[in-house]
């Protein structure tokens, strides 16, 4: 192995994804930045990933096994305790790069360092459904950078990432470029919570460091039905939910109202969506229990009435 560290480690768990990982490795592969290690993590795959991995004939390919399954931010975390490079990526093995991905973002940081992070806009498929900015249908982000003209960079302040991470998660994992010393600085994800972690890890992130955006779809996330997050969507919402009441509650003793309205909102709008998710499978009244619960946190009578409504129906 060369001894000279990369530019930029790429990490890129997965498990059982043979049938998808191959084209993910090859967008890395593919970039117009070529100064980089790639880690693929395989969180002990039962079928060909490792086959599909070392099919590809890159010394810059590196490929890790963890012998039992230990879940996606376990995965994450032995790919960043890898990584020799100074920036790194994230890749997940059902999303792919554009060929500038890793160049604009390289470029990005060596030209503002007060940026510890930067990422960008993502296209994204779901089923039959295709978003072509996901950035610019969020509630809160979206909005944010349109009152500026949908700048084609900006470096954030801390204040206002976390105003929005406290509402909610408009960066996602294969859009992140991070430089290693605040990855590490910060905590890693937290291997405890099955999905999700991502969110947690960047509302920490928020608090210590700044975020630059490039406001370009430099990623394409492909929604596939084993995704983590599906799988453990009930779990995910009711993590998520106890973190921002948790965070919520410490703002409050702080006396920052701005925050806590802000925390608020990201309560009531991850209670829908647990109530929503138990309608999806006919569970009204589980339904009716995460509308009332999310109204005695936060006082939003919206959430009150959806409470009888969801059982009626």
């Amino acid at each position: 192995m060369d001894l000279t560290p990369p530019a930029i480690s790429v990490v890129l768990p997965t498990y059982n994804r043979a049938y998808i990982v191959g084209e993910a490795i090859q967008s890395v592969l593919a970039q117009s930045f070529t100064d980089f290690e790639l880690i693929v993590v395989d969180d002990a795959s039962s079928d060909e990933s490792r086959r599909i991995v070392e099919s590809f004939r890159d010394r810059r390919i590196r490929y890790l096994r963890h012998p039992v399954n230990r879940g996606c931010s376990a995965a994450y975390n032995s790919g960043f305790h890898a990584c020799r490079a100074p920036l790194v990526a994230i890749l997940d093995s059902d999303d792919l790069w554009s060929v500038d991905k890793l160049a604009r973002c390289a470029d990005f940081l060596s030209r503002y360092p007060a940026a510890a992070a930067v990422f960008s806009d993502t296209a994204k498929t779901d089923g039959g459904q295709r978003t072509e900015s996901f950035i610019r249908a969020t509630p809160v982000l979206g909005p944010l950078l349109a009152s500026r003209g949908f700048p084609s960079e900006v470096v954030f302040t801390r204040r206002e990432l976390y105003l929005c991470l406290l509402q909610e998660v408009p960066i996602k994992p294969p859009t992140l470029v991070l430089r290693r010393a605040a990855l590490f600085q910060t905590g890693l994800f937290r291997e405890d919570w099955p999905s999700g972690s991502d969110w947690e890890f960047l509302l920490r992130f928020a608090k210590r460091f700044r975020f630059g955006y490039l406001d370009a779809p430099l990623v394409t996330m492909r929604v596939q039905a084993d995704a983590t997050h599906r799988v453990h969507e009930e779990k995910d919402h009711a993590l998520i939910l106890a973190m921002l009441t948790q965070e919520a509650e410490a703002l409050r003793r702080a006396e920052d109202r701005q925050a806590v309205r802000a925390a608020r909102d990201g309560i009531v709008s991850m209670s829908k969506h647990l109530g929503w998710f138990y309608q999806a499978q006919g569970r009204k009244l589980r339904a009716a229990r995460a509308f009332a619960a999310g109204f005695a946190r936060t006082g939003s009578f919206g959430l009150l009435l959806r409470a009888p409504a969801a059982i009626v129906r």
